[in-house]
């Protein structure tokens, strides 16, 4: 049998295999070293997942919920509102309905694991349905499941566990719709992208191919009426979501409400107020929050020390602040630890009294910090309009993806890890090379639609949100894959054209 001729059975078993085993084995790896370095306690979660300070928000929602219907033991939690929406936590509530915690981890990296085999079958599914040469189909095939820069968080408690593979099975189910004009891939697609928004709403671009695919079975037709059913559709769970957490808070809360004025932990709007205004200068996110998180929990124990306060004056790029504006913005700091010590610290006793609403010396820190990040940003506006924004864009490209601890500690500076890391950021830079020219290329408008998308997320990340961290562009990547054979394919066929005489 020809392996090079069709996507027969032993093809799509040995793929799944493999898709399963390597990514699986270099997350095995990484748990083993981390074992190994005694620093178990601090890194894992119950010794099955790598612990962070995120993935607390996405697992506990679901225990007081378990808690609450008298599956789990009771959390003593009573929150408002959430600020994460469910998908993800979807997942781990599924699970832990008939498994003890520990063995819900288990059996949540392997449904990591297992989504990412399923992405790439349908992935490979596409490029044969499409006519990818074999050569190329098998290439792409072996870098994305060698690679451990694509499944880097698959034994982690985080959306970018199931977002990228989400992503993928949305635009392979588009291109197979618009290529065959099947109901099954239309009706697969539009349930991934309604799950992929209730896990990460920020990502609700990914399924807009799907809307194009719509249109193209239409030869140039648009079906407006359609197109809205479709999107309201895949919209309608996140939208009930939406609608229920702010009928427990009470009033308006956006998609994502981080910073609330209930909130008894750091995330209140000084922190928000600190934020933007370290964003104006382009202040990289962990060491913001390596600034912030120490020094809150030293406030509350009333150590209001000064480290901190010229720490975070320290993050403004020399030259940019006078004497008096450095002690200026020291003095607001301060001011923030103060307040933390004296009237934070003694509300925590009893959280139901943030409840009672606005605290008017929180609302003045707010105005002051506010008022000193429009001054920086009208006195240096090139830096903060130009020269931030291509800084965080080098952050989001110009590194390898090798986010293990073991790649990072343990193995770094050893040939054979400098050759994966050199080699893992010249693949990471290609691919987003490869999403601006699928957009240029004529590689269709579904691929297109998703290539101009991908670029519009980046930008955003880059010029909007800015405090990003490596893993927000993981689904670009993933979609970068897709792309690959497609461009390429063209460049193949160009190459194969006979030289004009």
């Amino acid at each position: 049998m020809d392996l090079y001729l069709a996507p027969t059975i032993m093809q799509r078993t040995l793929l799944l295999l493999l898709a399963f085993t390597l990514p699986y084995a270099w997350n095995a790896w990484n748990l083993d070293v981390i074992r190994e370095s005694g620093k178990a306690d601090q890194l894992l979660r119950l010794d099955r997942t790598v612990a962070t300070a995120d993935d607390v928000s996405y697992l506990a929602p679901m225990d007081d919920l378990l808690g609450a219907l008298g599956i789990g033991p009771p959390t003593g939690r009573a929150l408002k509102a959430e600020f994460r929406s469910p998908g993800y936590g979807l997942w781990y509530l599924t699970l832990r309905t008939v498994l003890p915690e520990q063995s819900a981890l288990a059996a949540l990296r392997m449904v990591h694991v297992l989504l990412f085999g399923a992405a790439l079958l349908l992935f490979w599914q596409v490029m044969v349905a499409h006519g990818i040469q074999a050569p190329i189909r098998w290439a792409v095939a072996a870098v994305y499941i060698a690679m451990p820069m694509f499944h880097g968080f698959l034994f982690y408690t985080l959306t970018e566990a199931v977002t990228p593979a989400l992503s993928v099975l949305v635009l392979c189910n588009a291109l197979l719709h618009a290529k065959e004009g099947k109901r099954g891939p239309l009706i697969a697609g539009a349930a991934w992208w309604s799950l992929l928004i209730l896990t990460r709403p920020v990502l609700a671009w990914v399924g807009i191919p799907l809307l194009v695919a719509i249109a193209v079975r239409e030869q140039g037709n648009l079906p407006w009426k359609r197109l809205g059913q479709v999107g309201l559709l895949v919209a309608l769970p996140t939208l009930l979501w939406w609608g229920m957490n702010m009928q427990r808070y009470g009033g308006w809360l956006s998609l994502h409400p981080v910073y609330l004025p209930e909130a008894g932990s750091v995330y209140r709007p000084t922190h928000k107020a600190f934020w933007e205004l370290g964003k104006s200068w382009g202040l990289r996110g962990d060491q913001f929050h390596s600034i912030m998180e120490p020094a809150f929990h030293s406030a509350l124990e009333c150590d209001t020390s000064d480290l901190y306060a010229r720490a975070f004056t320290a993050s403004v790029p020399k030259g940019h602040l006078t004497p008096n504006e450095e002690i200026g913005l020291e003095n607001v700091f301060r001011s923030w630890q103060r307040f933390t010590c004296v009237t934070h610290a003694t509300i925590q006793q009893d959280p139901m009294l943030f409840a009672r609403g606005p605290i008017a010396e929180e609302q003045e820190l707010v105005r002051r910090i506010d008022a000193f990040t429009d001054r920086y940003r009208s006195e240096h506006w090139f830096h903060y309009q130009v020269v931030a924004p291509l800084g965080v864009l080098r952050l989001m490209t110009v590194h390898s993806n090798l986010n293990l601890y073991m790649f990072q500690h343990t193995y770094r500076g050893r040939w054979w890890m400098e050759t994966l890391r050199w080699s893992s950021l010249l693949l990471h830079l290609t691919l987003f090379a490869i999403v601006l020219v699928t957009l240029l290329l004529p590689t269709g408008p579904v691929l297109r639609t998703a290539a101009f998308f991908a670029l519009f997320y980046v930008a955003y990340l880059a010029c909007g949100q800015r405090g990003i961290e490596e893993r927000y562009t993981l689904p670009v990547i993933h979609l970068a894959m897709v792309m690959t054979p497609f461009v390429l394919h063209r460049l193949w066929m160009h190459w194969q054209q006979p030289a004009p005489r």
